[in-house]
């Protein structure tokens, strides 16, 4: 739970500062795909979603992230 509201609280920072561009909009980007994959945990944790439909849904998620990573860093 504090790891996630750490999460919140460093995604707020990042909504809230005035920087701009490609890194700025990573960084919001992969909070968000971040705060996803931790309330799929913390559900499944709880029993509100089967274990292995969070985990498929974790699973795309980090695909996700890794294209995001990739696209960001990707020479031009």
């Amino acid at each position: 739970r504090a790891f996630f509201q750490r999460l919140v609280i460093g995604a707020e920072k990042i909504l809230r500062s005035e920087a701009d561009g490609f890194a700025h909009r990573r960084e919001v980007d992969a909070a968000l795909i971040s705060g996803r994959k931790t309330a799929l945990r913390d559900a499944a944790q709880r029993g509100l979603v089967d274990v292995v439909v969070a985990e498929a849904e974790i699973a795309e998620l980090d695909r996700e992230l890794y294209e995001l990573h990739q696209k960001y860093e990707a020479p031009s």
